[in-house]
């Protein structure tokens, strides 16, 4: 059934009468590269296609490769450490860790749990209609599904809770998800391009975003031209939305607040000190942010 594309604008939208070139460097100043690694190859380090990317309390970066299932390993400043090897006949969709040592890895239906440190897979959940994860400060995985609910589990895979979406929003289509430190959720739907804000009960907060019918500078900038590849939120609450070409930064409350550009950008996380990794195939970049 073919449906019409809604379009949410935020509460408020951030706007200056800077001249565009000083608009232009205050944008680029917003994030500084501070580390990149990686690059094309098969060998150590190297990658083809890697979408999705985590971090650990431990200082480890975790990047995979989209397809055959190979996961790198690399410590703080990006020296390859390990190879973790998960499913190779299905995609990796998502990446995740908790603060127990374990390493969550979404593949189609199936949810793994790794051993981090050492790459043992430990456990393998069915999941049905999963699209993304999420994993909360009190250690919760939040699954996302392309049925309009999320799904909560502990560590170990044991079903907590599920988080029915009230129809009448018209979230039926979840394709990514985060959570902040107060257990807010942020999901966008898949069809529309639009974030909805949820209670940790899935009731609506607010809504924005949503897909752009303009292009270029004609677009508005609290829009998304095209598709949102993740989803991920810094200690401030924050959301930053990936769409390769650029990332896009929302506050808690869904206003539109800045961006900057990027090249090739898919999965992203942040570490304890705020710094965004980013998975821009081939290479992984840290960022730290500068507003």
């Amino acid at each position: 059934m073919n449906r019409a594309v809604e379009q949410f604008t935020p509460l408020q939208e951030v706007t200056n009468n800077q001249t565009p070139q000083n608009r232009n460097q205050e944008i680029a100043s917003i994030a500084q590269e501070i580390l990149k690694f990686g690059g094309e190859g098969i060998g150590a380090g190297k990658f083809k296609d890697n979408r999705t990317i985590a971090t650990d309390i431990n200082g480890r970066i975790f990047s995979a490769e989209y397809s055959g299932g190979k996961i790198q390993v690399f410590d703080a400043t990006g020296n390859f450490q390990t190879q973790i090897t998960a499913d190779t006949t299905k995609t990796v969709d998502a990446l995740g860790t908790d603060r127990k040592g374990n390493l969550f890895v979404l593949q189609g239906y199936d949810l793994h749990r790794f051993k981090a440190e050492s790459g043992e897979n430990l456990s393998k959940t069915r999941i049905d209609s999963a699209s993304d994860l999420a994993i909360g400060l009190d250690g919760k995985i939040y699954v996302s599904t392309r049925r309009g609910e999320i799904r909560v589990f502990s560590s170990e895979g044991n079903l907590l809770n599920t988080i029915k979406i009230s129809k009448d929003l018209n979230l039926d289509y979840i394709e990514r998800i985060a959570v902040d430190g107060k257990g807010n959720l942020f999901a966008l739907d898949g069809r529309n391009m639009a974030v909805f804000k949820l209670s940790p009960e899935g009731k609506l907060l607010t809504r924005f975003g949503g897909r752009s019918t303009e292009f270029g500078d004609k677009m508005p900038k609290a829009m998304f031209q095209g598709r949102v590849y993740d989803l991920t939120i810094d200690s401030q609450g924050q959301l930053y939305a990936s769409q390769v070409s650029r990332i896009s930064i929302f506050d808690e409350n869904g206003n539109y607040l800045n961006e900057f550009k990027t090249t090739q950008a898919f999965g992203m996380a942040f570490n304890d000190a705020d710094n965004l990794f980013v998975a821009s195939r081939p290479f992984v970049i840290k960022y730290k942010l500068n507003f």
